[in-house]
Parts: structure tokens; sequence; C-alpha cells
């Protein structure tokens, strides 16, 4: 898979997923979050594989996926799909224009 298809994909996911929590339709949500799950690593390995192909720091992603699983172990699926949409998919779209 192309680098910004596996970007595309997760953002793709993040953006399916949430919807889902913000409708509560959380059952079908945490349905969905393990396919997520999966698409957020990829471009995350990626990420951590090359480096040097993007622009913003490792920290700053590290630091937003300890938030997103600190909301995860509450159960409140609010605050992770605030933090997925808000935080992770804007960095993973800067990552992937900067590409």
């Amino acid at each position: 898979m192309e680098e910004k298809e596996l970007f595309k994909k997760a953002i793709e996911d993040i953006d399916e997923l949430t919807m889902l929590f913000y409708q509560q339709k959380n059952q079908e949500g945490y349905a969905k979050l393990d396919d997520t799950l999966t698409s957020i690593s990829n471009a995350v390995d990626f990420i951590g594989r090359y480096p040097n192909q993007v622009s913003y720091p490792m920290e700053h992603i590290n630091e937003i996926l300890n938030a997103a699983m600190a909301s995860l172990e509450k159960k409140d699926v609010i605050l992770l799909s605030d933090i997925l949409l808000y935080e992770l998919k804007t960095y993973l779209e800067k990552t992937m224009e900067a590409m």
C-alpha cells in the first residue's frame, strides 16, 4: 500500500468511528474500533520507520495516542472521538500533506 494510502485509510476510519460514537452507536463503534486501530497503527508505523519523511515530531503523536488510550480506558468514547478527530486526524492530514 502506498504511503499516502495508509494515511487516507486511517483518516477515513477515524471519520467513520467518530461518527458512530457521536451518534451514540457505541456497539457499532466498538466493532469498528479494531479496524480503526489497525489503520492508525499502520500509519504510525510508517512514521516510525521513516521519520525523515515527516516534518512533525514523533513525540507529538505519542502524546495524542496516550491521551486516546487514557480516554478509552475510562470508556469515554466522546473524549476518544474528540482526540481522534481533532488531534490525530489533523496530525495525519498535515503529515500526509508534507510528504
